[in-house]
């Protein structure tokens, strides 16, 4: 495998692996699920954010990383919970295993439906779920019954009847889908190629494994299995080309050839507590029923890293490493270790992207449920009141002016004596007699056009003066609101790559986030604090 000399980019910022690791803590997660007894724990493998939790009875999911949980799956009856995957297509698919088959869900866990329910009669337990790594239709399962491949959607389920074992407790695939590995209750086999030809590699008493000092390890007793797995999982430290499987026996390693097994290191490890193993970059780490323990690679030991757990009955450990932080499944809830191989100076060489980073997409999916910066802007305009549509509204008003008369009223008012002459006798005077006043008024209604504004209008001249006025506050808003939303956007993904540790520190970010979400608001009339209400 050609190996390429990568600068690790641990989630969007450099952080380098060299000497010395970083100190961390177990912190729970808050808002964890109601039900203590957690026994598995999985993080989307493309967005770090959305972790699933799993009890026997139910399984819950969070898309905040842990601060709010959903459940989403119900089991009733005799019924139990063995296992979940999830898988990164372009729906967010979640295989859930049972000791009745196999449950799915493509829409986050809103609906479910059984895809496989055993084949005929007989335990119907499936112990373990792993995806084909080179047909992404194909689904890989432990069961009670053996080994059975079944496509995705529930259909053409078949087990694989050249396999001899009953029990498939685990399954390792490599990427080429070249090598498969099994755990099984009768020893380790090794698949190649179509997964028909089978050897056990490693046994009970047939291939006794060796340790480093090269004397014969304890054999193991299939009577003691019951319905426990005598091996739980397998990791595969590419850099260092080891598989290393985990039993309630020890830790055994092998390379791919899966020909000689060995003990790994087990000093400093309690016995017989082994539930499972997690791989990091070229580490690992151990759960087990006392607690976690990290492979302290310079010393060849193995290091308890369990302070800050209160339960140290460790049910199961995940490593997500896009985020680079470990999760464990605890008898008192999910527990979160940051960053467990945060180390900074120096240059990893890597031959696998199982720690390169997330890229910007994987990162800001995590406010996708926010206003975009376009909904942003279109509401401020609106707002303010600075539209385009506001000036062409004014200019069509302009052009049709012309088309409307000028409208004059009129008005005349008049007011006569009336006066009558009364000659009387002959010898008598004449004699003005005065009526009452007469009184007229007269109304007129005049309609001008004047043509040539259909032409040209004085009125365009003020309009694109308001509009010059109007574009430069536009842009000044516009620029002031986009400054705004990517400044917080900016604390927003800083908050996420780098959560602040220390109160003061956490206060300072908080309150900056609120005010410029108080910036944004006071352009928007409160729609952004709305949306993101409404987006819950």
């Amino acid at each position: 495998m050609k190996k390429a000399v990568l600068i690790l980019w641990i989630m969007g910022v450099g952080v380098l692996f060299s000497g010395g690791i970083a100190r961390g803590e177990w912190t729970a997660l808050t808002g964890a699920p109601s039900e203590v007894d957690i026994q598995w724990v999985e993080v989307h493998p493309k967005y770090p954010k959305i972790l699933y939790a799993a009890s026997e009875k139910s399984v819950y999911r969070t898309e905040d990383a842990g601060e709010k949980w959903k459940r989403i799956l119900n089991i009733h009856g005799e019924n139990k919970i063995r296992f979940i995957h999830a898988q990164a297509d372009e729906a967010e698919e979640i295989f859930v295993s049972t000791t009745k088959g196999v449950r799915k869900s493509s829409d986050a866990g809103k609906s479910w439906k059984t895809i496989y329910h055993g084949l005929g009669a007989g335990d119907k337990t499936v112990y373990w779920i792993s995806k084909d790594p080179v047909d992404s239709r194909v689904l890989w399962l432990g069961t009670a019954q053996g080994l059975v491949k079944v496509l995705k959607d529930g259909s053409d389920a078949k087990k694989i009847i050249s396999l001899p074992a009953l029990h498939v407790y685990s399954i390792w695939i490599s990427e080429n889908g070249k090598e498969m590995f099994l755990s099984t209750d009768k020893g380790i086999y090794k698949g190649a190629g179509s997964a028909e030809n089978w050897e056990r590699v490693l046994t009970d008493r047939e291939n006794r494994p060796e340790n480093p000092e090269g004397t014969a390890v304890s054999q193991f007793e299939i009577e003691e299995l019951s319905t426990q797995a005598l091996f739980s999982n397998f990791v595969y430290l590419s850099l260092q080309n080891r598989l290393l499987v985990a039993s309630e026996k020890g830790i055994f390693e092998s390379d791919l050839q899966g020909s000689h097994w060995k003990h790994a290191p087990e000093d400093g490890l309690p016995k017989k507590t082994i539930r499972q193993l997690a791989g990091v970059g070229e580490n690992f780490y151990v759960a087990t029923e006392q607690g976690v323990f990290r492979w302290e690679k310079e010393k060849n030991v193995l290091k308890d890293v369990s302070e800050g757990l209160p339960s140290k009955e460790v049910n199961q450990i995940v490593f997500q490493p896009l985020s680079g932080d470990i999760y464990a499944a605890t008898k008192k809830g999910i527990f979160r270790y940051p960053k467990p191989e945060f180390k900074s100076g120096q240059v990893v060489t890597l031959s696998t992207p199982l720690s390169i980073s997330p890229d910007t997409e994987q990162v800001l999916i995590n406010f996708r449920k926010e206003p975009t910066i376009q909904e942003v802007q279109q509401v401020a305009i609106r707002y303010a009141e600075v539209h385009p549509e506001k000036i062409q509204a004014w200019r069509s008003a302009a052009m049709k002016k012309a088309w409307l008369p000028t409208v004059s009223f009129t008005t005349d008012a008049g007011k006569d004596q009336n006066v009558d002459l009364d000659r009387g006798g002959t010898a008598d005077p004449d004699t003005f007699i005065i009526g009452p006043p007469e009184k007229s008024t007269d109304w007129h209604v005049g309609l001008s056009w004047n043509m040539g504004e259909l032409i040209w209008n004085d009125d365009q001249t003020s309009i694109d003066t308001r509009s010059k006025l109007m574009v430069e506050l536009r842009d000044d808003l516009l620029n002031e609101v986009t400054h705004l939303y990517f400044e917080r956007r900016q604390l927003q993904v800083e908050i996420w790559l780098h959560p602040p540790k220390e109160l003061p520190l956490k206060l300072e970010k908080e309150l900056k986030l609120q005010e410029l979400t108080a910036g944004i608001d006071a352009l928007t009339g409160g729609y952004f604090s709305r949306s993101l209400q409404k987006a819950g």
